[in-house]
């Protein structure tokens, strides 16, 4: 299981940590290791490994082979998540997410896009 933090204000992807098994267990030194969020940032737990999840991503929305993160030019719309999920999200601060309602919240961050990160030199 992947874990991808974002920003509670902006919204946007601030890191996806490596694969763990369970929200809330300690798998690896760098997954999410709390219930409970800290208030600068939220947790989507996704069923799938980090590399699937970044791989997801970046195939849905851009035509790049060589982006190998997506943080900071993507962002989650919570809105689009279904309501026990919004309802988890203001009350712990993480919600677990299935590949579909992932694809369905993310949407490029302000000031990126596909040629954006082209003029950046990513191919």
């Amino acid at each position: 299981m992947a874990q991808i933090l974002f920003s509670t204000k902006k919204k946007h992807i601030v890191s996806v940590l490596k694969d763990g098994t369970s929200p809330g267990r300690k798998v690896v030194a760098d997954s999410w290791d709390s219930d409970f969020i800290c208030p600068a940032l939220n947790c989507l737990d996704v069923n799938n490994t980090k590399n699937n999840v970044i791989n997801l991503v970046v195939s849905e929305f851009t035509s790049f082979s060589s982006l190998e993160s997506i943080d900071n030019f993507f962002k989650i719309n919570i809105d689009s998540f279904p309501l026990s999920a919004q309802n988890d999200l203001t009350a712990r601060g993480r919600c677990s997410v299935n590949e579909d309602e992932l694809l369905s919240c993310i949407t490029w961050a302000e000031g990126y896009d596909e040629d954006i990160l082209s003029e950046m030199g990513v191919t």
